[in-house]
């Protein structure tokens, strides 16, 4: 018998049969069929309810039954209000819907709004209109699994291993740096810290004085030689990386990196983009208040952007550098190179002011746990923010190369350095196409550890050691002969392919030993480190204006996700939903619907009114009126609602660049929209008057001609009773404010460049 198989994400439910032998063969057809949703098979969670009504792990194809007619499995990827990806923090863990054969996963943070500005009415589930007063409960089983997840990304299983006295300061002394970090990193991106991120800077600080006298004792054993006070110092060190209210091995650790990191991620809206700030606080008073009317508008939301935009002027905002690749390959000694640091030994472990320079943890195994930032200032007054991004390894089961293409994607960089220490491999192809062709990013190409490469060459060519040479004149003969040799090497790939792009030669290490302590001493063992730092200080301006753009792009879409995607369906929530009369007209589901999707626009502030109206009274809609003032290009065939249509100029030329704009709106956000909205909002108008008779006819018409605006009260109906359909376009719309304001954003900092340059050239 073959495995008849029935999965569900999102809503989208697609069937599978077939023999498979293990749960990677059928993780691989599950991850081509739902690619949409931007779900690999390395980040699947597959969960079914077992014969007690626990919904239980899928890791093994034993567990799925083969005598059932469909055997029900569940696809977890993301909050299905808000759209963000689950964890750890309170915001984010993931609460699911108690209702049989529901089972919708909600983040925290939705479950929370809604609840508490509900009115005090009980909370209501979207999707299968299951009301209970407290709201969603937390998955314990996808709680469990994210906590397993941090637990290998952050390397906590060392603890237990660590029994020499020197391995143990070198992990504290790592944990302090990337706790250090942090807290520089938020710190530089406020001028005044919020009550709230000031209290977790505190319990930063605490931490990082407690690690520090921790690693000082360790250090005394060190030199005391008394082993035998070991097993106290590391029992403490366990203590303190572990919370008191999460018994699970370095939980404090993880906690705090992972809270800091949240923080990082929301700076640069709070910096930059003032005036969207301040329309975001003021909506969601509204939206989760006691307002029954429904506040944010498409057009004060593009106009606050805009007047952001042109208070920033594009070089002040700095590039981000994102370093990637294997573990050990000598990312963070580069990173530190490029940073112009020369002893990366100079840690001062009490430090937790912003002045001091921190050095990008090394280590002869993991050493970054997290993605971490490094602003620096090149002499020339160009800024630039290294991102270290952790490292990538076969062994890890987290970070294999499925989800290590997630690292790249939400370090968010627009340059990425791949250090590689050995061949260039096929995954470091793969990283390279996807950062050029999938995120459109640059990415250049770096050979660390060349130093060996070199002694080892020129070994097996001359027949000498490099160092047993004392005639430099000698050395110098055959020295630019190696090099040569050496960059064709590393030029090609494990086939033998040229590579697609120039190779940096550096030899990075700060580690001098006797092999290669007089090659350290030649000054052309720098190789290409000093082209590389002239290349990165003098970056094309492009690179700046992309910077911004992404910048406002996910600001842009944090206010949308917010006040216009979760907003609305909190808004609608307010109301008690009944059936009502419309469920005994034929059809009327289609009808509630168009009317719904018509409602969302109004709402939005898209549409002054219907279509009809303006057609029959000559109107023009004040939204898209500001919008032509931008004279863009676009294809509307990219976009996936008609609430634009005949809005734009077209070019069909330009019909792929937009296509990264949906991946901020959030992983999910194309699926929901694509598999929900099973019928246009066109389609659905040209349905309603021919479907069925006279009735049903005269009825639509009759509310069409006099520009019937739908109660909230009808709209929450409709939502609910078309289902997924109705929350499908709900995203669908939003996705395309989203692409649409890409291309405004773009126009804006585009047209400000050209200003700029008119008037320096007029200087």
């Amino acid at each position: 018998k073959m495995y008849k198989i029935r999965t569900d994400c999102l809503g989208d439910q697609q069937k599978f049969t077939g023999n498979y032998s293990t749960i990677q063969e059928l993780l691989d057809e599950i991850s081509v069929k739902y690619s949409k949703y931007d779900i690999t098979n390395k980040n699947i969670i597959l969960t079914y309810t077992n014969e007690h009504g626990i919904e239980t792990l899928i890791d093994q194809m034993n567990l799925i039954q083969k005598n059932v007619q469909w055997f029900d499995i569940a696809i977890w990827d993301s909050c299905c209000m808000c759209l963000n990806p689950f964890g750890i923090t309170p915001d984010y863990l993931p609460c699911e819907c108690s209702r049989p054969n529901c089972d919708y996963q909600y983040c925290n943070k939705c479950v929370q709004s809604i609840i508490k500005y509900n009115n005090g009415k009980p909370f209501r589930c979207m999707y299968c209109a299951g009301e209970y007063q407290n709201g969603p409960e937390q998955n314990l089983l996808l709680k469990n699994l994210l906590w397993k997840q941090f637990i290998v990304k952050y390397n906590i299983d060392l603890l237990s291993t660590l029994d020499l006295p020197r391995t143990l300061s070198n992990d504290i002394l790592c944990r302090i740096i990337h706790i250090q970090s942090l807290v520089q990193t938020l710190k530089n991106k406020f001028t005044t810290i919020p009550p709230t991120i000031s209290l977790q800077i505190d319990e930063a600080n605490i931490l990082i004085t407690n690690l520090a006298n921790i690693k000082q004792r360790v250090d005394e054993i060190i030199l005391q030689d008394k082993d035998d006070e070991m097993n106290v110092c590391l029992e403490n060190y366990k203590n303190e990386m572990t919370s008191e209210n999460n018994s699970q091995l370095g939980s404090k650790f993880i906690e705090l990196c992972e809270l800091l990191l949240c923080y990082i991620k929301e700076t640069e809206f709070e910096k930059y983009f003032q005036s969207l700030k301040n329309k975001m606080q003021e909506w969601e008073n509204t939206i989760l208040g006691t307002s029954e009317t429904f506040q944010p508008k498409v057009l004060d939301l593009f106009r606050a952007i805009e007047k952001d935009l042109n208070q920033i002027i594009i070089p002040t905002i700095p590039c981000k550098i994102g370093i990637i690749g294997e573990i050990s390959s000598g990312k963070s000694s580069l990173l530190n190179r490029l940073r112009e640091i020369e002893n990366d030994k100079l840690v001062e472990i009490h430090s937790t002011t912003t002045s001091t320079i921190l050095v990008s943890p090394t280590h002869s195994d993991k050493s970054t746990y997290c993605s971490l930032e490094f602003e620096h200032v090149y002499p020339n007054g160009k800024k630039v923010i290294f991102v270290d991004i952790e490292g990538s390894t076969d062994n890890d089961t987290y970070l294999k190369s499925g989800n290590y293409f997630d690292e790249i994607r939400k370090a968010n960089c627009d340059l990425y350095i791949i250090v590689f220490d050995n061949t260039f491999t096929d995954i470091q192809h793969k990283w390279q196409n996807y950062i050029e062709q999938t995120l459109q990013r640059s990415c250049l190409l770096v050979r660390t550890k060349v130093d060996e490469l070199f002694l080892n060459t020129f070994e097996e060519d001359i027949g000498e050691e490099f160092d047993s040479i004392s005639d430099d004149k000698y050395r110098e003969l055959y020295q630019e002969k190696i090099i040569r040799q050496i960059r064709s090497k590393v030029s090609h790939d494990i086939h033998g392919e040229l590579l697609s792009s120039n190779v940096y030669l550096t030899f990075a290490s700060y580690y001098i030993n006797k092999r290669n302590k007089i090659l350290a001493e030649k000054l052309f063992s720098k190789f290409d480190i000093n082209k590389l730092i002239h290349y990165l200080s003098n970056l094309p301006l492009n690179l700046y204006e992309q910077r911004l753009h992404q910048m406002a792009l996910c600001a842009t879409a944090r206010v949308i996700n917010t006040c216009f995607r979760r907003g609305y369906v909190i808004s609608i929530l307010k109301y008690k939903i009944e059936a009502g009369i419309l469920g005994i007209i034929p059809f009327a589901d289609l009808f509630a619907g168009y009317l719904g999707r018509e409602d969302i626009r109004q709402t939005f502030g898209i549409n002054d009114r219907s279509r009809f109206s303006n057609w029959f009274n000559g109107k023009s809609d004040t939204f898209k009126n500001y919008l032509k003032e931008f004279d863009i290009d676009m294809d509307e065939n990219g976009l996936k609602t008609s609430a634009f249509k005949k809005t734009f100029s077209t070019n069909s030329n330009i019909k792929d660049k937009g296509k990264n704009f949906t991946k901020i709106a959030g992983p999910g956000a194309v699926g929901a929209g694509a598999v929900a909205a099973t019928i246009s909002d066109d389609a659905a108008r040209a349905l309603i008057p021919v479907a069925s008779g006279t009735l049903r006819t005269g009825l639509a018409v009759g509310l069409f001609a006099v520009g019937f605006v739908v109660t909230a009260g009808m709209c929450a109906w409709s939502a609910v009773s078309n289902g997924k359909k109705m929350y499908g376009y709900l995203n669908s719309l939003c996705d395309d404010i989203i692409f649409v304001c890409g291309k405004v954003i773009l126009k804006i900092i585009q047209d400000n460049g050209q200003t700029r340059t008119e008037w320096l050239n007029q200087e």
